[in-house]
């Protein structure tokens, strides 16, 4: 909160001794001068009486708050004046009020709106006559502090359900986007003095779900959603909708659009093609199911070959129990296609499109046309039922059966033909492509290390988002044709970036607040069980320092982890996946230098900042 951070480090307590209001005002102008907080105090002056010329700044509860923003200000300050009589406004307009508590803002020019949030986060605390009569009887900054807290946690007691802003956060895989940017968006929005609840839609289910009165009560609604949520609750809302990205890195931006939008919200269907993030949107709504999928088959794939060991013969499987968990894991890979081609095809069109879309997703698969052919026909099927949906129909009869038979068999005809007459083309280039990775390890040196730098780099560059996933999604089908060195160059790269900001504020602390020195510790964690997202709070604060240098990083594990043959056997990063990696030494080799390689080039580009 803004407020709470000014008053920290720069607020100041003076018991004012003056007969008018020039002469108290003229008392808190020489505390910040003297505080080093002015350049001019004459000037700053001027530009306070000049403002209180334009409009009265006593308020009702015997308070009074005089401000200016002003080239005069050096630093965002307060002054606390408490007069033991009360002092007259000799402003024409209100000649008649008076008041004993004074509190002087001083605002840089330079400052966007922060003496309006200075204003309206006091005012929360200054309509409460209680509270300005206990601050009467205060004698120092420590007594107003201690008052603010007592005050604070009043209102945190507070069960209302009312708030200026309601929000739900969703992103692909539920895992940190989500949570990072509801985070963020629950801070800038207490530090702009507004009141917000944040809904999450991730992994493990909707937490902090909104109630409909909460959403009724709100004046603006936050949808930073990459995929599709229900949004039939919102209708006839101001809603603002953004990439999840947008939300954690033009926090403040977002919160002020939200608030300035003036248009109601008409919800749309899955299928409606008016979202902003379209190709990309359904994309992700189909990998965000397919994750889960991935996830299961490759650690107990991986889990039943670890415990097994592999001999000359290979990864054999001979134990009842780890035979069972392979199996397993080999039915969970086998559902990853045809869950990706229905949910584009349900985000595309709804309902309808999941049958058809899942059908020629599993189609797909047995033509071996991999995740390309899923995405594919999961396209075909939603963009076709969402034609057919479109055909204006007025017979009752077959309204009534569009759903359940017409659709259905309409759709899977559609993706059937679609498939027999390419499938084999998609298919002939997947076993092109899984040739030529299958044998990387034996091509050039030249073309080892190109190739496993780019996809380095694209698991860095975007720390999660798309570029990120493709590169994953890749990785993930190269298991499942029996490639486990794509994944293998992959793996280091995802720990990279947290991992190398976490290394770079422990070697240069003085170049980090103690905000991001936190968020150091947090990423170390993150880095350990594969999440690259931990990285983003540095990317978001300093992102032309920062993402070169995870880039570069990321980049050259991937380039050592290719060049010495790392294989992985899950779908995932990080030191947790040891246990499956083939080439452990080599691995380990990869991720310290890619780790120290951006923790070195970040710290090199910063300057000290404490």
């Amino acid at each position: 909160m803004l407020l709470n951070s000014v008053i920290k480090e720069n607020l100041y307590f003076i018991k004012l001794s003056a007969n008018n209001k020039k002469e108290a005002l003229s008392q808190m102008a020489e505390v910040l001068n003297s505080k080093g907080m002015l350049s001019n105090k004459d000037s700053f002056l001027n530009d306070v009486l000049a403002r209180e010329n334009l409009a009265s700044t006593f308020m009702e509860n015997s308070v009074a708050i005089p401000h200016a923003k002003s080239k005069a200000v050096k630093h965002p300050a307060i002054v606390l004046g408490i007069s033991s009589s009360p002092i007259k406004n000799d402003t024409t307009e209100d000649s008649t009020s008076t008041a004993q508590i004074f509190f002087m803002l001083a605002v840089p020019e330079s400052a966007d709106n922060t003496h309006i949030e200075l204003i309206s986060q006091l005012a929360t605390f200054l309509i409460n006559k209680d509270f300005c009569e206990n601050l009467l009887k205060i004698n120092s900054k420590e007594d107003f502090i201690s008052l603010v807290h007592q005050h604070s946690h009043t209102a945190k007691n507070n069960t209302s359900d009312t708030y200026d802003i309601v929000a739900v956060t969703a992103c692909p895989v539920g895992i940190a986007h989500t949570y990072i940017a509801a985070e963020k968006l629950e801070q800038v929005a207490n530090e702009m003095g507004y009141k917000i609840k944040v809904q999450t839609n991730g992994s493990i289910g909707i937490k902090n779900a909104l109630t409909q009165k909460e959403i009724d009560g709100a004046k603006a609604v936050i949808l930073a959603c990459d995929i599709d949520i229900d949004d039939s609750m919102f209708a006839g809302k101001k809603v603002y909708k953004t990439p999840v990205a947008k939300a954690m890195k033009e926090t403040g931006e977002v919160i002020k659009s939200a608030l300035n939008t003036t248009t109601t919200y008409t919800p749309k269907s899955s299928g409606d093609s008016g979202s902003s993030l379209g190709f990309y949107k359904h994309l992700l709504s189909g990998v965000s199911f397919m994750i889960p999928f991935v996830v299961i088959g490759g650690i107990l794939i991986a889990a039943a070959i670890a415990l097994s060991g592999i001999g000359e013969a290979g990864a054999v499987v001979t134990n009842p129990f780890l035979e069972k968990m392979l199996n397993l894991g080999v039915l969970s890979f086998g559902l990853m296609v045809p869950i990706l081609a229905g949910y584009i095809g349900y985000s595309i069109a709804g309902k309808p499109a999941l049958a058809p879309a899942m059908v020629g997703g599993y189609l797909a698969a047995e033509m071996k046309t991999g995740f390309l052919g899923g995405i594919l026909i999961g396209f075909v099927a939603g963009y076709a039922i969402r034609y057919i949906l479109n055909i204006p129909i007025k017979n009752k009869t077959i309204l009534t059966i569009m759903p359940i038979l017409i659709l259905p068999i309409l759709g899977a005809g559609v993706v059937g033909i679609v498939m027999y007459t390419i499938g084999g083309y998609i298919a002939d280039f997947m076993t092109f492509l899984t040739g030529i990775l299958s044998n990387l390890h034996e091509s050039s040196t030249v073309g080892v290390l190109l190739f496993s730098g780019i996809l380095g780099a694209m698991i860095a560059v975007d720390m999660g988002g798309p570029i990120n996933k493709v590169a994953f999604m890749f990785g993930a089908s190269m298991i499942a044709a029996g490639v486990p060195t794509v994944m293998g160059v992959i793996a280091p790269a995802i720990a990279v970036p947290p991992l190398g900001m976490a290394l770079a504020t422990f070697m240069a602390p003085k170049k980090y607040f103690n905000e991001e020195k936190q968020a150091g510790k947090a990423a170390f964690f993150m880095g350990l069980i594969g999440i690259t997202e931990g990285a983003i709070p540095f990317a978001a604060a300093d992102p032309l320092r920062v993402i070169p240098s995870i880039i570069v990083g990321s980049s050259a594990a991937a380039m050592i982890a290719g060049f010495l043959g790392v294989g992985s056997h899950a779908p995932h990063g990080g030191p947790i996946t040891l246990p499956v990696i083939d080439g452990k030494l080599s691995f380990l080799l990869a991720l310290v230098v890619g780790v120290i390689i951006t923790a070195v080039l970040v710290n090199a580009l910063k300057k000290n900042k404490v």
